[in-house]
Formats: C-alpha cells, structure tokens, sequence
C-alpha cells in the first residue's frame, strides 16, 4: 500500500487528474504551501490560523452526532460571519462570495470568489489553489479529499 502524500504537488498530476479533472481543463495554480493549521471552511472567510470544523468535538475526537458534519452548523458560521445565501456565484460588484460543496447533507468543501472572479480553495490539509470554476474543485470521492458538489452560494458585503 503507497502512502498518503502530504502535499498535491507530491502527489503529482496523475494523481491530481484522477480526482480533480476539471482543474486541468481550466487551469490552476498553487499559491500555498501545504499546511493543517487552517482548512477550506476557514480559508473561504479569508482565515489562515485555525480551522472550522464542527466534525471534531475540543479533543479533536469525531462527532457521534450527524448534525455535526452536516451544512447546517457551516450555514450558521457563515451567516454569523455576513453571509446570506444568494443565487448564483457570478462575480457581483460590491460582494465576496462563496460557494458550498456537499455530498448527500454533509459538508464537504467551500470556497472564496476572489476580485478578479476566480476562486480559491484550501484542498484538505494540502495547498490552496486558485481556479477558475467552483466546480473545478468536484472531486471523486477519495478518503478524506470529498470535496463533493457545490450545493449553493453565499455572499456578503465586501470587508
């Protein structure tokens, strides 16, 4: 059995392209190096020093309740945050949003909308990337690298 990579560039581009194709149709680029310090549900509120994750209990052991891992504590974090759900993720003068991923109710991924309209994701413990599509970011269902369907959008106003 071949170890987990610890980075997507270890990984390297066929491993990539079997999970993540779209991203070779439409392009991306690294802008990170890997780290578990933060992951995507805080990346998408522009934090890079801790992690939301409502999937762990404060010890760090899993959630034995479904409500935990479901998109209705990350709705509420957002919508805390200025969040509301909006219509589409087309790139809206005035607004940031993002877009959220998940796989039957669970949450899965989220990702940013940047100003010049690409999109930003933290890829699990790996490296952000910038794409240009938040379906790019689909991926197969692999361990811990579900990143799901997008489910829908939110914005707020620009901080």
């Amino acid at each position: 059995m071949r170890p987990e990579p610890k980075s997507l560039k270890e990984a390297g581009e066929i491993y990539m392209r079997t999970y993540w194709p779209s991203l070779f149709t439409s392009g991306f680029e690294f802008t990170s190096t890997e780290t578990p310090l933060y992951n995507c549900a805080a990346w998408a509120n522009k934090i890079d020093t801790s992690r939301v994750d409502y999937s762990q209990d404060e010890e760090g052991n899993p959630q034995v309740d479904d409500y935990f891992y479901s998109l209705e504590p990350y709705i509420k974090y957002f919508e805390e945050h200025g969040f509301e759900i909006c219509e589409d993720g087309n790139l809206e003068q005035g607004f940031e949003k993002i877009a959220i991923y998940k796989r039957g109710n669970d949450f899965k991924h989220a990702s940013r909308q940047l100003l010049n309209g690409k999109w930003t994701s933290k890829m699990g413990d790996f490296e952000d990337i910038v794409h240009d599509r938040p379906e790019d970011v689909e991926g197969y269902l692999y361990r811990q690298m579900t990143s799901g369907k997008v489910a829908f959008y939110m914005k707020r106003k620009k901080l």
